[in-house]
């Protein structure tokens, strides 16, 4: 499954790369997608897989820019 570059197994490190790449902890970026920090790292990891409402987020989010997606987790 694919949305707007976000695929469903993100095994190859590019969720947690955007993350970084926007400042984010685990945390504030599952804030940003309506998860907990938590089921971020098992994505990231592989060890658990986004359903197809999840990688909507995660596309939306993966729009955002540094600025905007600070003031959005902070909010």
């Amino acid at each position: 499954m694919e949305i707007a570059g976000v695929s469903g197994s993100l095994l190859d490190g590019n969720q947690q790369a955007h993350r970084t790449k926007l400042g984010l902890s685990a945390a504030a970026y599952g804030k940003l997608v309506g998860m907990s920090g938590a089921t971020v790292y098992l994505w990231e990891q592989g060890k658990s897989r986004p359903n197809e409402e999840q990688l909507q987020r995660l596309a939306a989010v993966r729009t955002l820019g540094r600025r905007a997606a600070l003031e959005k987790a902070n909010s």
